[in-house]
């Protein structure tokens, strides 16, 4: 019979605590933006928006990050960020599956299409360079209470990436992405799952410009 072990590492920490109340912000920021719009009568602007930057994050598959994005017109542009994170992957070893969860930065670099009038919805693509924080990626046996340490192949790690999002009249956004790493993480991997997506949102600042 297979087994299987849930595990959790730093469920608890300042970290968390950061990305909560920077989440929180946002969600309030959009808010009072929305507010302020619809109290004034501002209408969507359709003009071109040459540029965004803002932040965006996720508390599900966690990170928090900061992006900008340059348009070459009113239908394509290009958005580089910097996130900082932590993922998991699935460990296929013997009879067990083991979740191993390991902290990285990265940088996503993601061609952006819209193909709406409004340029509210997005479709996007694109890679996205990681490298991983430390020498080993943990786990911790919830039942056992036993941490193990599982030695990394190499420090970095390629994906592909991919995702859509909306972006209200406020400047709040809300993503989905999935992404699909191209290299083998941990020396003794056999992975069933070596990608996965997320929900997150972001708030463009360039709305209050």
């Amino acid at each position: 019979t297979r087994k299987k072990h849930l595990h959790s590492v730093n469920v608890l920490n300042p970290t968390l605590v950061v990305k909560k109340s920077i989440l929180s912000l946002l969600f309030l920021l959009s808010f009072f933006s929305t507010v302020y719009a619809e109290n004034h009568n501002l209408e969507d602007n359709q003009e071109q928006d040459n540029f965004k930057f803002g932040l965006h994050g996720a508390l599900l598959m966690p990170h928090i990050g900061v992006f900008g994005e340059c348009k070459f017109s009113k239908k394509i542009g290009l958005q580089v960020a910097f996130l900082r994170g932590r993922n998991f992957t699935i460990l296929k070893r013997y009879q067990d599956l083991d979740v191993v969860g390991f902290s990285y930065v990265a940088i996503p670099v993601v061609l952006r299409v819209y193909p709406g009038s409004g340029r509210q919805f997005c479709l996007s693509f694109g890679g996205q360079i990681n490298y991983l924080l430390g020498d080993s990626a943990k786990t911790l046996d919830l039942e056992t209470g036993e941490k193990k340490l599982y030695p990394l192949r190499s420090n970095w790690a390629t994906y592909f990436v991919a995702g859509i999002d909306y972006e209200f009249s406020s400047g709040f956004q809300l993503r989905f992405d999935i992404n699909q790493r191209l290299t083998k993480l941990l020396r003794e991997e056999s992975t069933y799952i070596s990608g996965g997506s997320r929900i997150s949102i972001g708030y463009n600042f360039a709305k209050l410009l």
